[in-house]
């Protein structure tokens, strides 16, 4: 079973990022979007996973409540990634990550534990949170970007500025596992588990 640990993304998150595809699509982006009952913030992509294991990972999260509390994040930009780019996706200040950080290492600690064999380079590589808004299914599909953007070193560049969110935070609290459930027309995301952090003091 294909499995993933995610935020689920709700208001006023989830009309901001519905009204950025809007706006993308109306300058010509074209790709697999996201619809908006699949949005969610990724922390860690799992892969395929026995029942066994996913449930025992569910018991180890429950103890990340008494670690970790909910956080807030500010929105940064909408930038791409990959080169050339594979996905258009909403990124997070630096300065308000922190916490997301340190609570993906803690995911990456019980899935270590309960011993579920996950692609090393996932493993290894620094969690940084982003909500995908679409991918591109060929490199084709991307070179529309070159005429709206630049890409630079620190992300992609719009000539002309996109929307900026009407909220300045977005709070996550709700920590869960998804399964990912293929269909013809596109994935199925299925709530496995979950545990809500405590508010911050």
């Amino acid at each position: 079973m294909r499995t993933f640990v995610a935020f689920p993304v709700s208001e006023p998150l989830l009309s901001y990022v519905k009204n950025i595809q809007e706006e993308l699509k109306r300058r010509g982006v074209k790709g697999k979007w996201v619809p908006p009952i699949n949005q969610h913030l990724t922390v860690l992509f799992l892969g395929d996973q026995e029942k066994e294991q996913i449930n025992e990972l569910g018991r180890h999260l429950q103890h990340v409540r008494h670690q970790h509390s909910a956080f807030d994040m500010r929105p940064a930009a909408v930038s791409t990634l990959g080169r050339p780019p594979r996905v258009v996706h909403l990124s997070w200040d630096k300065s308000s990550r922190e916490q997301f950080a340190l609570l993906g290492e803690t995911v990456k600690q019980a899935v270590r534990r309960v011993g579920m064999k996950v692609e090393q380079k996932v493993m290894d590589r620094e969690v940084l949170p982003h909500v995908t808004l679409l991918r591109f299914r060929h490199r084709k599909e991307a070179h529309v970007l070159r005429h709206l953007g630049d890409l630079g070193k620190d992300g992609f560049h719009w000539h002309e500025p996109l929307p900026e969110p009407d909220f300045s935070t977005v709070r996550f609290q709700n920590l869960c596992i998804y399964a990912s459930i293929l269909h013809p027309e596109g994935p199925e995301y299925q709530k496995l588990d979950s545990v809500k952090l405590p508010a911050p003091q």
